[in-house]
């Protein structure tokens, strides 16, 4: 018989810090790999989606709202995590999105946790239309050069 156990956040945060603290010595790529895979799966899971044109938003929250220029070059905060353009078969990554796991995952700064996210959020995407972009981009020049120049994982 199997038994349910409930977990809060921050049961969750300290199981997987105590992890990660424990694989520390020789770090297994395939390990972190499908932990962000399944952290992505979990926080994401419940991303809504909606066609303008020839884009695909994929946002979280209960509306939709874009990210657009007010006065004075200030951006307008959005709920959108990525965007795919049919146009140029890309899929846009905001980097932002980020956020909610680095409780988690304190070492997301590094470039190789980031391309396990794009991995991940790019999974997200073909699971849920059933084809993968041709172009999957951070909107970051600085972090995408840095990607870029980092060996496939």
């Amino acid at each position: 018989m199997k038994k349910i156990i409930k977990l809060t956040e921050s049961d969750l945060t300290r199981i997987i810090k105590r992890v990660i603290n424990e694989s520390s010595n020789g770090v297994n790529d395939e390990r972190y790999e499908r932990m962000m895979d399944k952290l992505v799966m979990t926080y994401y899971s419940k991303v809504k989606y909606r066609k303008q044109g020839s884009t695909i938003f994929m946002f979280v929250g209960d509306t939709f709202s874009k990210t657009h220029r007010v006065r004075n070059s200030e951006f307008k905060k959005s709920n959108v995590i990525m965007w795919y353009s049919s146009f140029d078969d890309r899929l846009t990554i905001d980097l932002s999105t980020l956020k909610p796991l680095e409780l988690i995952l304190p070492s997301l700064n590094d470039v190789k946790m980031i391309k396990y996210f794009i991995k991940s959020m790019t999974k997200l995407f073909t699971d849920k239309f059933g084809f993968t972009p041709r172009i999957v981009h951070i909107g970051d020049k600085l972090i995408m050069d840095k990607i870029d120049s980092t060996p496939d994982i």
